[in-house]
């Protein structure tokens, strides 16, 4: 067994042993001793925690101090510090990986020799251990992030206890550390509680003079009042209280928020504290508060956003909708879901929505002009609101006729009606597909039709912006055309793969016959190509 190419060992000298040992003439040979110049006697103590020295008694340890290796357990090989004829000492490591509370057999290997023979099985039984607890006291109402650190802890089989009760469900931890959330402490403050961890049945020991936590009262931070009482936008609030610079506390410790949102604070004092707070959903809310190293702030403080709404565009509409109208207010959900926005009788769908902006599609009111209200609600909250929405047909893009009614993809079409330009961008649509504006009038609209145009019938429609749609009731027919087939013959038992040229392609439901036999599969590559797997036609 080689353990240090540096050290200087020699190979067991057989011939000090009283039995008699052959030759070596050939490099081929091995011999198998069971002569003990050196062995073992002893080890002390017998169980520990990280930095215990372990001492190995023996005989005749008469190599160098790297020629040994005390192996405890099957993986960790323990630093040798000090030996002597008789002693080997090493010391347990920080991060050993040890398992804690388990009996872990002790070997010592000696350099080109192999393990050193023993009377009796060695073990040791490694302890986990407490080091270091940070902070030690916080406040009653909870919420402190309390740092054990250690050793030997294993997630699985660990549990904290603070004056008996147990903890372990509140935190987290690895093999040397420990973290956990206190939970509030009214009964038991102001005094110092045991804190005491168990791995499996074994309690770790505490290398600190004393191992405890204190909930304290004098720390215990508290919010008393704020100013203004509601929030309406960007605001500013100004909060009283005790306690606010315990620990020696700043700004960069401390965190207030109102129903998950932030207040960012800007001044901060012993007695109060300055933040800003930006948008919060309409209601009433607790200001919640907490300060890094002591925890929760003792607060019942409420305070009410209020839901208002501010302005809204636009405020007239196409008689057929299409139109983004945007609502700016304050209070509002940033969930969508959250939020019902009706026009009239029907629901504005919508599409965006910030503490103070949303923004849906105005709905389509029919084939007549009329105003109509404008209400919102927000995580069941109705927003008070004297908005109308004013349909106008006199706005509304109308679409009389087109020209040509039929072709194919590229196409130069001709959309005559009224209302084609407003005061956003016009927009035409064959389908759901952009027909691409070459020239537009409030009376005309010249486009060309997309290359991805899918064969078919399609309504054609004009959008304009913050105005929104005309009619969809005149149609286009795009042409479905084949152009070229490769290859252009095959076998009649098919499984042929057959390239198609054409025009119009797109369509979900594209049926390929051959000899009146439908294509066993195809694939539609874009507008103007597909592959079919030709049938079989025998």
């Amino acid at each position: 067994l080689a353990l240090n190419s540096s050290c200087s060992s020699n190979i067991l000298n057989a011939t000090l042993c009283t039995e008699s040992v052959p030759d070596l003439s050939s490099s081929t040979e091995f011999i198998y001793t069971l002569c003990k110049i050196e062995s073992i006697i002893g080890i002390s103590p017998t169980e520990g925690p990280m930095g215990t020295q372990v001492t190995i008694r023996g005989t005749n340890f008469t190599g160098n101090m790297c020629d040994y290796d005390i192996q405890i357990g099957s993986k960790y090989h323990c630093p040798i510090i000090n030996k002597s004829s008789t002693q080997l000492i090493c010391q347990i490591t920080a991060n050993s990986m040890l398992d804690a509370g388990i009996n872990q057999i002790v070997r010592v290997a000696r350099n080109l020799q192999g393990y050193l023979g023993n009377s009796n099985q060695l073990q040791f039984r490694f302890l986990s251990s407490i080091s270091n607890i940070s902070p030690t006291i916080g406040s009653i109402y909870g919420g402190t992030l309390v740092t054990i650190d250690g050793d030997g802890f294993i997630s699985s089989d660990t549990r904290v206890f603070i004056s008996g009760v147990n903890y372990t469900h509140a935190g987290s931890l690895s093999y040397s550390r420990i973290i956990l959330t206190t939970p509030p402490q009214l009964t038991y403050v102001d005094v110092n509680l045991t804190v005491r961890a168990f791995v499996r049945t074994s309690q770790s020991v505490c290398l600190m003079s004393s191992c405890y936590f204190s909930w304290k009262t004098l720390l215990t931070p508290h919010f008393d009042s704020v100013s203004p009482q509601w929030i309406n936008d960007t605001t500013n609030l100004t909060i009283t209280g005790r306690n606010l610079l315990t620990g020696g506390s700043t700004m960069a410790d401390i965190d207030v928020s109102i129903n998950s949102n932030i207040c960012n604070v800007t001044e901060m004092g012993n007695e109060s504290i300055t933040c800003t707070v930006i948008s919060v959903e309409a209601g009433q809310y607790t200001i919640i508060g907490f300060i890094d190293g002591i925890g929760n702030i003792y607060s019942t403080l409420t305070i009410t956003s209020e839901a208002l709404i501010s302005t809204i565009v636009p405020l007239m509409s196409s008689i057929y909708g299409g139109a983004t109208m945007t609502i700016v207010g304050h209070g509002f959900s940033k969930n969508i879901s959250q939020i019902q926005v009706t026009i009239g009788t029907n629901i504005c769908p919508v599409i965006q929505a910030t503490n103070n902006r949303i923004q849906c599609i105005i709905p389509p009111q029919g084939n007549s002009s009329g105003s109509v209200n404008i209400s919102i609600i927000s995580h069941q909250i109705s927003f008070p609101s004297s908005f109308t929405l004013n349909y106008n047909e006199t706005v509304t893009p109308n679409i009389t006729s087109i020209s040509p009614t039929f072709g194919n993809s590229s196409q130069v079409l001709h959309i005559i009606g009224d209302n084609f330009v407003g005061v956003g961008q016009t927009t035409a649509f064959v389908g759901n597909t952009k027909c691409i504006i070459r020239n537009s009038s409030q009376n005309l609209i010249i486009c060309t039709i997309d290359l991805s145009l899918a064969a078919g019938h399609h309504s054609v429609r004009i959008h304009v912006d913050v105005v929104g749609n005309s009619n969809s009731n005149i149609f286009y027919t795009n042409d479905l055309s084949v152009t070229n087939t490769t290859p252009s013959e095959g076998g009649y038992g098919g499984g042929l793969s057959t390239t198609i040229l054409g025009h119009g392609f797109n369509g979900t439901d594209v049926n390929v016959t051959i000899c009146n036999q439908t294509c066993l599969s195809v694939q539609v590559v874009s507008n103007d190509q597909l592959i079919c797997i030709t049938p079989d036609v025998s």
